[in-house]
């Protein structure tokens, strides 16, 4: 049985190659000042409301807490620390004013739990915090400490306030009523209501898919506002950088000298000539496939020149038999929106909003995919 966290499934849809390199190889990506500033407010609210009476700690025990557990990992310099460590202490204090005016003991504090989804995977977490409410139901509190506040369609769309709706209800038993990311920059909650059972089912259907993709061992690299990570070393977009510090051209898996192309002014000479519209012309097709050869060679999707960095890109064919996308669309009534089956058409059918989830989720599971052509797009290096 697969067991997931939502960390896990995060990293997974924003790069699976990422996913598989942090927690199937188990590389260790260098500490991070923000990672390590989250952490220490998150333990000092922990502190504060994990007290046995209604009672809270005075703001003095609050603020040793902080600084006696201050996690120092990840800062770039001892002054970026301290403006670090000065803004976490002001933000604190005025929380705890804020908060202990009329202080109440939650109905639980970091709370862990870890329930079975299917007979294959089960969902593990942590909540920061359970408020009991007035009406019998309970309010999600997730502290955040990014920069920006929430907007209403992060609220209503974040996965992870999804799953922590539903592991209330599956092992608290409780409903839930609110569901609240507090931005402690600003020491503003942002509320929305409960999750609808077609929002919950489509959240675990993704933990599913997640879970099933990684069994299957996909991890390719997929480019993400992220880019590149901490382990660009391994990946097929940024391996380039390195093999042009080393001076070698990776054929088969073994070190070997580097072709006589120089492959940076080829990337720049190629780009240019798209940049002047020169496509089709015998130089730029031929710069094409030397840039094509080298990649596949290399096992490389992206090539950096001195003022440009190409990248490739393969397409996909999708393609679905005609008796199976039968018997899934039939008794749903939409068999009439795929006339004959048109390939294009099952393919709309897939994106479209109006399909239902479960559909959708069939209709990818029998898709057979296969590679299309090689596209070679370039891009000014800023």
């Amino acid at each position: 049985m697969k067991q997931l966290s939502y960390s896990q499934m995060s990293v997974y849809l924003r790069c699976p190659l990422q996913y598989k390199l942090s927690y199937v190889d188990r590389l260790k990506a260098p500490p991070k000042h923000y990672f390590s500033f989250g952490s220490s407010i998150h333990s000092a609210l922990e502190f504060l409301y994990k007290v046995k009476t209604p009672k809270p700690p005075s703001l003095d025990e609050f603020l040793k807490f902080y600084e006696t557990n201050w996690e120092k990992e990840g800062y770039a310099s001892p002054g970026q620390e301290k403006e670090y460590f000065e803004f976490g202490e002001e933000m604190l204090t005025g929380y705890y004013n804020i908060h202990t005016k009329d202080f109440k003991l939650p109905l639980s504090v970091e709370y862990n739990f870890n329930f079975e989804i299917n007979k294959d995977v089960r969902l593990r977490g942590f909540i920061d915090r359970i408020d009991k409410l007035a009406s019998g139901g309970v309010e999600v509190v997730d502290y955040k400490t990014e920069a920006e506040p929430f907007t209403t369609a992060r609220l209503e769309s974040d996965k992870q306030l999804t799953l922590y709706q539903i592991a209330i209800e599956k092992t608290l038993k409780l409903p839930v009523e609110k569901l609240t990311l507090y931005h402690m920059k600003s020491l503003t909650p942002f509320s929305a209501g409960p999750r609808t059972p077609s929002q919950e089912k489509e959240v675990l259907d993704l933990v599913v898919e997640v879970a099933g993709d990684i069994n299957a061992g996909k991890f390719e690299p997929t480019l993400n506002n992220f880019c590149p990570c901490d382990f660009d070393r391994h990946c097929h977009y940024f391996r380039h950088k390195y093999m042009k510090e080393e001076g070698t051209e990776e054929g088969e898996g073994k070190g070997q000298p580097a072709g006589q192309e120089d492959m940076v002014s080829l990337v720049d000479d190629y780009s240019r000539l798209k940049e002047e519209n020169k496509k089709g012309t015998t130089e730029i097709e031929s710069l094409r496939g030397k840039i094509i050869g080298y990649m596949e060679r290399n096992n490389l999707s992206r090539l950096f020149g001195q003022n440009y960095e190409v990248t490739l890109v393969q397409g996909e064919k999708q393609e679905w038999d005609e008796e199976d996308v039968k018997k899934t669309l039939l008794p749903a009534g939409l068999l009439d929106r795929v006339t004959g089956i048109d390939q294009s058409l099952v393919a709309g059918l897939l994106e479209s909003d109006d399909t239902p989830p479960e559909i959708r989720q069939k209709l990818k599971s029998l898709r057979k995919l296969s590679k299309g052509s090689y596209q070679v797009r370039y891009k000014k290096i800023k």
